[in-house]
């Protein structure tokens, strides 16, 4: 799994958003392609407007001070781990913290899906915090593929 960069920031920088090449022309990325070797650095498409014309360019990303680097998705996660499950992908303040017991499909829910079995330490919603235990809860593993057409990537460890 890969993810795109900003060099400077680091921040993850996604389709949709304004990049702007060495030479100062601003566009917004439309794409980018991983690499297909070690040796290459894939590559990045973007979109310019000019005179009232939308046009498309692929460039290194380093045209725009941009990186892809293999995103590891914290796919280490084990049995024993205590980790925070994220229930929104963009929200960092919405999450619970619970231990691994078991990584494997759930009765009732899809049989080809593995997920992690977490058994519930505590809540976190806002600046609420709430210490619970015995319920359990079961997120797709890290990687799995949602019906939106994304890949799940909100189990991490606590203490990361």
């Amino acid at each position: 799994m890969w993810k795109l960069i900003d060099c400077k920031t680091k921040a993850e920088v996604k389709n949709g958003d304004t990049v702007v090449t060495f030479r100062g022309d601003e566009g917004v990325l439309e794409g980018w392609s991983a690499p297909h070797k070690p040796s290459s650095t894939g590559r990045i498409h973007v979109r310019f407007k000019s005179d009232g014309q939308s046009y498309t360019q692929e460039f290194y990303p380093t045209v725009c001070n941009l990186k892809i680097v293999e995103d590891k998705g914290y796919a280490d996660i084990k049995v024993g781990d205590v980790v925070k499950s994220y229930d929104f992908p963009d929200k960092k303040d919405c999450y619970i913290i619970g231990q691994v017991v078991h990584i494997g499909p759930v009765d009732g829910l899809e049989p080809d899906l593995d997920r992690y079995h977490i058994r519930l330490i505590g809540r976190v919603w806002g600046a609420e915090v709430a210490l619970e235990g015995g319920d359990y809860c079961y997120p797709p593993v890290n990687g799995s593929p949602t019906l939106m057409g994304q890949i799940t990537k909100g189990v991490v460890p606590f203490w990361g």
